[in-house]
């Protein structure tokens, strides 16, 4: 660094000297140049030729480089970009557009989706008892496009598998269900059935001492829910690996769940959960065309403190889409309703 060399405590001194060590050199105060209390020097002006050297942020300086105020066409500084195109959209009005193309003049249509629980559903239909570790199947004809299946216990664990086969070693639709308490919430699902050869099969998984209740009935209520609730409802895109929660406050008995996809394979998980870490119902879900034959389902939610959690256990390149919305709510008429329920003590 050059040395410096001048009286500090002469403030009249127009100009200063210094040494390189080679060669000496003097250079004249600017005449807006003043030194403070301390004797520093302080300029507000700096050297023409050095202020050259960088550019002006306004450009309106003459003389000086400057950045471009404005945006300029075909170029990295432009902001008028069109925006990235998004195909989600695209993808989930083909699905809605699949969902309403749908001949749905088979069975009853007079039915309203929400005029009827599940338990009214079972008291009118004959159960088929299923024992712990044994297998049940059911045949139909071709014409039957969907059922509406239902699993109960009498109070025990529910451990049970469901498979939809099609043709030998075909099976295009698998479901591993538990629930904590069979009675209090029961299974209750929609298995469409495209095509033809179609064979629903029932294996309880439980032990010899946990019989439980199967139904199979070809009248599903409401004719098409899985179509219904895609035309009013919103679907929410989960990625492979993600998982979604959804709350619901104890007005809310029962909740529907719609699980689709673009036309590729569906592997999810539903949990209800009632507490921290607590499930009362895991359904693990795989379907071979999610768009061909979506996941329908009522879930009934008792007590306070639900959520449903939902989980995309496919990979990344295999998203799905979802709704899950209130099915059943209770009226202020209602016996079982109550506002001030927190302050009852709930054991579970």
């Amino acid at each position: 660094f050059p040395s410096l060399s001048g009286d500090r405590n002469d403030s009249r001194r127009s100009s200063f000297t210094g040494s390189d060590g080679d060669r000496s050199f003097t250079t004249p105060l600017s005449s807006s140049s003043s030194r403070n209390d301390s004797g520093r020097m302080k300029t507000s002006n700096f050297p023409s030729s050095t202020s050259n050297n960088f550019p002006s942020l306004s450009g309106n300086n003459s003389g000086r480089s400057s950045f471009p105020t404005t945006p300029v066409a075909g170029t990295r500084n432009s902001f008028n970009a069109p925006a990235r195109s998004n195909n989600n959209d695209n993808v989930l009005d083909k699905a809605k557009s699949l969902f309403s193309s749908r001949d749905t003049t088979r069975g009853r249509q007079n039915m309203s989706p929400n005029t009827r629980k599940t338990r009214e559903l079972l008291d009118r239909m004959s159960p088929v008892k299923v024992q712990g570790g044994s297998l049940k199947t059911v045949s139909f004809n071709s014409e039957v496009e969907r059922l509406q299946v239902f699993l109960e216990t009498e109070g025990r664990p529910l451990n049970a598998n469901i498979d939809l086969c099609q043709g030998p070693d075909n099976t295009p639709q698998k479901m591993s269900i538990y629930i904590e308490e069979g009675c209090e919430r029961p299974l209750n699902v929609v298995i469409e059935t495209p095509g033809s050869s179609n064979m629903i099969s029932i294996r309880n998984m439980g032990e010899m001492e946990l019989p439980m209740n199967a139904y199979v009935d070809d009248n599903v209520v409401g004719g098409d829910p899985a179509r219904t609730l895609a035309e009013t409802g919103d679907f929410e895109t989960i990625q492979g690996g993600s998982v979604r929660s959804k709350p619901f406050g104890p007005e809310v008995s029962s909740v529907r769940i719609l699980l689709s996809s673009d036309g590729r394979p569906l592997s999810a998980r539903i949990e209800l959960l009632q507490g921290p870490n607590n499930s009362k119902q895991v359904m693990d879900i795989y379907t071979e065309d999610g768009m061909e034959r979506p996941f329908f389902a009522v879930i009934e939610t008792p007590g306070r403190g639900n959520m449903v959690r939902v989980v995309n256990t496919a990979p990344l390149e295999f998203p799905m889409y979802c709704i899950v919305e209130p099915y059943d709510i209770k009226s202020r008429n209602d016996p079982s309703y109550s506002e001030n329920e927190s302050t009852q003590l709930t054991w579970s």
